[in-house]
């Protein structure tokens, strides 16, 4: 019956099973999906043949079986909610390297602000969740999280591919026409969303190894705690050690690509798909042109 050992066993570790695995379903990539369904359904399985075996034997010994298995499995649901809504933190980033080569032409980064190119995990969202009860917003509770997870999983599913890159890269060609008869201009112009702290830096990181002496950094729309954190990322990053000098353009001053960058991910939390923003206007394109052509006289 239910009080043996083994059986004790096999309930508890069913409902750690049941409920840690709902959690990541609901939380893992597209691709990653199909695989943790599975674990689930085999989780289920295990939980019903239990209670159905138990309750041949004896009605107190199902309901119990549904107790145990119930409330473990709530107990590792929220374990690993907790742990997938935890923000992102220190991370370990790649070591910097003096490169052997430096380029002298700089790089440019478009930083947008906005949803993330894919989902690739709850990390994102957890962070914007985050800063989005700090500044007093309607979030859904912790323990619900998950649940929003998957529906952002599924509203990337109906849109078009990253509607936000692609107005980035819309405004990548503009800026490399009108930079190509430029001497010393961009030798890359990378749009780059703005996702993580960490992201971030393991980029710029990366720029700075591949020899990258100069690193224009235009944030599109940003908010005035976006630039703390982009000034904060910098410092973290401390690419500046191995000779990489960065400096941070003024943003067009039209509030381009998206007014309001942060109702693009309300939107998509609540389900409701995105499109991509309208090309840069040319006033916009003239105006940040200006200010690359300057940062590099300067870099």
């Amino acid at each position: 019956m239910y009080d043996q050992v083994w059986n004790r066993v096999i309930l508890l570790a069913t409902g750690i099973a049941l409920g840690w695995n709902l959690v990541n379903y609901w939380a893992v990539p597209l691709a990653d999906a199909p695989q943790q369904r599975t674990r689930v359904i085999a989780s289920g399985v295990v939980a019903l043949v239990m209670i159905l075996w138990l309750g041949a034997q004896a009605l107190d010994a199902a309901v119990m079986a549904i107790l145990i298995i119930g409330s473990v499995a709530l107990v590792s649901f929220a374990a690993n909610a907790k742990q997938k809504n935890r923000a992102p933190d220190d991370e370990l980033f790649p070591t910097l390297q003096p490169p052997a080569v430096r380029q002298e032409r700089p790089a440019l980064l478009l930083i947008g602000y906005g949803e993330p190119a894919h989902y690739s995990g709850p990390e994102p969202w957890a962070a914007w969740l985050a800063e989005a009860r700090d500044r007093g917003e309607q979030a859904p509770h912790w323990f619900l999280q998950p649940r929003a997870y998957a529906r952002v999983r599924s509203t990337y599913a109906q849109m078009d591919a990253a509607p936000l890159v692609q107005a980035l890269e819309s405004l990548q060609e503009d800026l490399a026409r009108q930079l190509q008869d430029r001497d010393g201009s961009p030798s890359a112009i990378e749009p780059l969303i703005w996702t993580t702290p960490g992201a971030f830096i393991r980029r710029l990181i990366h720029l700075a190894n591949e020899g990258h002496r100069s690193l224009l950094l235009l944030p599109l729309n940003p908010r005035e705690a976006d630039r703390a954190a982009l000034r904060d990322a910098v410092t973290r990053s401390r690419v500046r050690e191995i000779g990489a000098q960065v400096k941070m353009l003024e943003p067009p001053t039209d509030r381009w690509p998206d007014p309001d960058p942060d109702d693009r991910m309300r939107r998509i939390l609540k389900g409701q798909p995105v499109s991509t923003p309208p090309p840069p206007p040319s006033e916009t394109v003239r105006q940040l042109t200006e200010r690359i052509i300057q940062g590099m006289s300067i870099s």
